[in-house]
């Protein structure tokens, strides 16, 4: 071999011959389920095939309810019928038993979270004349309290009560204004006059969009809070910061005192499990606080996102989307809605002033607690956006190849318009180790020595698991198309893939259907080589002598070796067992690969010049 030396790397050689060979493929979808799958930010259907979710503006949360936990929630007279004004038929409908007693005629839909609505709608059969006479109740979900204060268990209150009277028309509706509405859950409708044949077809409602701050620890997420990052705070456990993104009436706040002389800073942190382009930020904090108390428990604070892009030192680069302080609306509503430029976004951070020195040192006569501390009372951090996620990562389970193998290839199919794509990447190994997560009583991972520390009644699970040992080789280089020569070193036992479906534009998405690689018993057990000379002087055209012996081949030998280098090379001529063959060399993108017109045997000596 010659070659204009810079440096000179030998990274691999790949042997090819007739050996039978085998495949692992993912396709159905209970196969798919072995992997670790966002479900939320993907969906899974049955046929196997793996999708984005397109995140949506102007949507109709009740179509989707039944995902949350929604759908009919209770109907005082003809309840069998009831789910027809849910179910997207304007040829059906509910109408109440004309014999009931009127108190009965009602009907109760849950939407199975709270949703930032622009507008409830009800639409009447076109068959017949509309109820003439109903009142359009909301709820948030608050429930009503008994004489002490602790909250009724099935009970709902409705704050927001309009009566329509007199009505002629097929279709109504109920305004609303996510900047003074909070949210609502429940919708309550409650007939008063109807006649023969009357009936709501559907009910409909129009929200903001989809609230990218559900189902965090489906979709990978997480929730993370922290009082006095400079301080003495722990972060609270995603059990316990819950209520900020539950998408229920619960309220996350913390009724510790601080006093100090400098201003003590808080924040709440929202990992969105993926990237995407969000637009709006929406806060909406204890509402229903009474009269003299702030309804929105912030006063100088901060919004910032990151796509999780990190600087030269290691943190997280933020972007700055709000600085400054709350209202006087804010403040009277108990919402705050930051809209912005839709920005790549993974994480969502609220960074508050929980304690201000400079308010406390001026409030003269203020008692022992001064108005100057802001808990930060939240009962919903709302995100939303548009599009499909930028990227979205599904991760294998280990693969056993059922001893050493020599990977061969990948391939999949997928469906991915201009400006989406698929990209896989790859790691072997051949040990594994077992790993063991402690975790308190709240769901906290914590260290074993913690662990051991804490009483009994504080302690929480613990989980075991095998992983990928020290031996693994790092992960390859990006399979950007199918059928691209195995990357990671092989033969190895064990081996996991990773996959990412990336949208470069909001508006597309790349769908997987099938995944697979092939592998089979290696050519040889063992190979060893040696180069010479050794040393050259770089920037020369040098002629090497490269030789390796392969040592228990299987079948009739190899035909096919390929070699890594990281500067070009030419092959003079082939030499098996002293005796020179014919061969042919293709430059590759990384070397070269040589083809023998005759296969070399187990423990020939090859000498590559």
């Amino acid at each position: 071999m010659t070659i204009t030396t810079s440096w000179l790397f030998i990274g691999t050689l790949l042997f090819a011959t007739h050996i039978a060979a085998e495949q692992l493929r993912f396709d159905a979808a209970d196969e798919w389920r072995t992997w670790r799958l966002p479900l939320g930010i993907v969906a899974l259907d049955d046929a196997g095939v793996i999708r984005p979710v397109e995140i949506r503006k102007s949507v109709d949360p009740v179509r989707d309810a039944a995902a949350f936990g929604g759908g009919i929630h209770a109907a005082g007279s003809n309840a069998l019928t009831a789910a027809q004004t849910i179910d997207g038929d304007r040829l059906t409908g509910w109408g109440p038993d004309l014999t009931d007693d009127l108190d009965d005629w009602w009907i109760e839909i849950d939407l199975g979270r709270a949703v930032a609505a622009r507008r409830v709608a009800l639409a009447f059969l076109e068959s017949a004349p509309p109820c003439a006479l109903f009142d359009v109740l909301l709820s948030t979900g608050e429930p009503a309290i008994d004489v002490v204060g602790n909250p009724m268990e099935g009970s709902l209150v409705y704050r927001v009560k309009e009566r329509f009277m007199e009505n002629q028309r097929q279709r109504v509706a109920l305004e609303l204004d996510p900047a003074r509405d909070p949210f609502v859950q429940f919708i309550r409708v409650e007939m008063l006059d109807c006649g023969v044949g009357s009936a709501l077809a559907e009910v409909e409602v129009e929200a903001i969009g989809d609230n990218l701050s559900l189902d965090l620890a489906a979709k990978g997420g997480d929730l993370e809070i922290i009082v006095d990052i400079d301080g003495f705070g722990d972060a609270a456990s995603f059990a316990n910061s819950l209520p900020l993104a539950d998408g229920r009436f619960s309220l996350w706040t913390e009724n510790r005192r601080i006093n100090r002389s400098v201003d003590v800073i808080s924040r709440m942190t929202l990992d969105l499990g993926a990237v995407y382009w969000v637009d709006l930020v929406r806060i909406v904090g204890n509402f229903l606080s009474r009269p003299g108390q702030f309804r929105f428990n912030f006063d100088r604070y901060e919004v910032l996102t990151s796509d999780g892009s990190l600087a030269p030192n290691g943190t997280r680069i933020w972007h700055r989307q709000f600085a400054g302080k709350a209202t006087t609306a804010n403040r009277q509503l108990g919402i705050a809605n930051h809209h912005f430029a839709p920005i790549q976004t993974r994480y969502v951070r609220i960074e508050w002033v929980f304690w201000d020195a400079a308010c406390a040192a001026a409030c003269v006569g203020c008692g022992i607690v001064p108005p100057c501390q802001f808990w930060g009372g939240t009962r919903e951090l709302q995100v939303f956006g548009e599009g499909y996620p930028q990227r979205v990562m599904l991760h294998s389970p280990l693969i056993d190849l059922g001893g050493d193998k020599q990977v061969h290839t990948i391939r999949w199919q997928a469906d991915a318009p201009a400006g989406a794509r698929v990209e896989v990447r790859s790691r072997t190994g051949n040990d594994l180790q077992m790993d063991i997560t402690y975790h308190d009583k709240n769901g906290r991972v914590v260290t074993e020595r913690k662990y051991n520390k804490l009483i009994p009644s504080f302690k929480g699970r613990i989980d075991t698991a095998l992983s990928p040992g020290a031996n693994w080789s790092p992960w390859s280089k990006l399979y950007l198309q199918p059928g691209e020569p195995f990357a990671s070193p092989s033969p190895r036992q064990y081996a996991e893939l990773d996959v990412a479906l990336v949208s470069e534009r909001p508006d597309v998405g790349a769908a997987l259907d099938w995944l697979e690689i092939e592998f089979g018993d290696p050519v040889a057990q063992e190979v060893v080589g040696e180069i010479f000379p050794v040393e050259v002087q770089p920037g020369e055209r040098t002629e090497f002598a490269y030789y390796i012996r392969p040592q228990q081949v299987a079948g009739r030998g190899f035909d096919h070796l390929e070699v890594e280098s990281s500067a070009p090379i030419e092959v003079v001529e082939v030499v098996v067992a002293g005796e020179v063959v014919e061969a042919t060399a293709e430059p590759t993108e990384g070397g070269v690969a040589i083809a023998l017109a005759a296969p070399a045997k187990s423990r020939q000596l090859v000498e590559l010049r």
